[in-house]
């Protein structure tokens, strides 16, 4: 009868250390989601450089650049691309395919700079329209 009540209160520290790791597992892939992100990553090459810097890291001119209250500009650069429409994979012997729409996909990435012309916040948003 003791070795029952041995495995008993090893029970309870095993399943302490599963649900212990799969915690520890689950903060580590959001961590890692959470990083992983475009608007993360804009902020973290785009913070505290300039518009030049910018420019040459996208490759395209600022589309808009505009003043916004206490001394802060606000510059947009927009990237448009055309998306074709695909077939939908269904597995062998559909009769009739499902495509997807061909679509325009517009990016717009925003950025917030100060009065030195330092980006000091970044916004990105994406638009899709069917055509």
């Amino acid at each position: 009868m003791k070795f029952n009540s041995d495995i008993d209160n090893f029970l309870p520290l095993i399943r302490f250390n599963y649900y212990s790791r799969m915690k520890r597992f689950f903060i580590v892939v959001l961590i890692a989601l959470s990083a992983c992100g475009i608007q993360s990553q804009l902020n973290r090459t785009f913070t505290g450089k300039d518009l030049a810097f910018i420019e040459e890291q996208l490759r395209m001119k600022a589309s808009h650049i505009s003043q916004i209250e206490n001394g802060l500009s606000k510059a947009v650069f927009v990237k448009t691309e055309s998306l074709r429409s695909t077939t939908i994979n269904q597995g062998q012997g559909t009769l009739d395919p499902i495509r997807s729409p061909s679509v325009d996909k517009t990016e717009y990435f925003i950025f917030i700079l100060d009065e030195n012309g330092q980006v000091i916040k970044s916004e990105y948003n994406k638009e899709y329209e069917r055509r």
